[in-house]
């Protein structure tokens, strides 16, 4: 997991090679509501339904070990196979 620098994006990398790309500020908006409302009223342990997210990768990669920002706020992931 990573956030951009200029704090405006956070991305997340899961086992299962998905890259989720969440809009920041507004998670830390929903930070401050209920569990239920920042799932997008889901009890689900998949983040994807957030009203927060932007965009979803799904690479073809058995896991994403770790995503990070560049200094220009360029994205970059590395994966993992098994």
């Amino acid at each position: 997991m990573d956030i951009s620098w200029d704090d405006q994006v956070l991305a997340v990398g899961t086992e299962d090679g998905t890259i989720e790309v969440y809009n920041f500020p507004k998670i830390l908006a929903l930070a401050g509501k209920s569990q239920e409302n920042l799932h997008g009223g889901s009890r689900s342990k998949r983040a994807s339904t957030s009203p927060a997210l932007m965009k979803l990768f799904k690479t073809k990669s058995n896991g994403i070990l770790l995503t990070k920002f560049t200094w220009r706020n360029f994205l970059y992931a590395i994966g993992s196979y098994n």
